[in-house]
């Protein structure tokens, strides 16, 4: 699916009636681009104030951060010293094959991991 409109709605003033306290409600489409998949790999976060644990979860991307999820694929504590980061190799390598898209913050914990690889090093010229 490529790019659709979503339509607006806008108040202007009426410019028949200068004076007029009657506002006008106008309809504005706009372009807004969305991409066709509809999981996404994310951080699920646990843990007590100021003491964070993430669970990498794949989940719709309409659901709330800590809500539903699909799959668990890993964890991820950046209390510990060195980080802790934890994947389930072949369901996240799984889930990047049917499309899941990666928030940048896994990105970085896939690229680090060594299961994802940076998009430059993918190209060959």
């Amino acid at each position: 699916m490529g790019p659709f409109k979503i339509c607006h709605w806008q108040v202007i003033s009426n410019p028949s009636f200068q004076h007029s306290s009657i506002p006008i409600f106008q309809f504005q489409p706009r372009e807004v681009v969305r991409n066709d998949m509809a999981a996404s790999m994310r951080l699920m976060r646990f843990g007590g104030k100021k003491a964070p644990y993430y669970r990498i979860v794949v989940s719709d991307r309409r659901a709330a951060r800590s809500g539903k999820f699909i799959e668990q694929v890993g964890t991820y504590d950046p209390k510990k010293d060195p980080v802790e980061v934890r994947f389930k190799e072949e369901k996240a390598r799984e889930w990047l094959r049917k499309g899941a898209q990666p928030t940048p913050t896994v990105r970085q914990l896939l690229i680090r991991s060594g299961i994802s690889k940076k998009p430059a090093e993918g190209k060959t010229e």
